[in-house]
């Protein structure tokens, strides 16, 4: 089984003033500690790609007042 985890990183300009943030999707399995998001993104089909985005939102949606 699959596991996700997203981690959100603010992107800072050099005197400290938010310009964005990006969303970081890690997967994880029991037998290995990180796949490699970039392949298991590709590999999933058009369905899996679209839950993965609602997943997301839903993951950052308590933090809508930051953004």
């Amino acid at each position: 089984m699959t596991s996700t985890t997203f981690i959100a990183e603010p992107i800072m300009t050099t005197s400290g003033q938010l310009v964005g943030c990006e969303l970081l999707t890690r997967f994880h399995r029991e037998d290995l500690p990180v796949l490699n998001s970039r392949f298991y993104i590709m590999a999933m089909t058009v369905e899996g790609k679209k839950k993965l985005l609602k997943q997301q939102l839903q993951a950052i949606e308590p933090s809508a007042s930051w953004f």
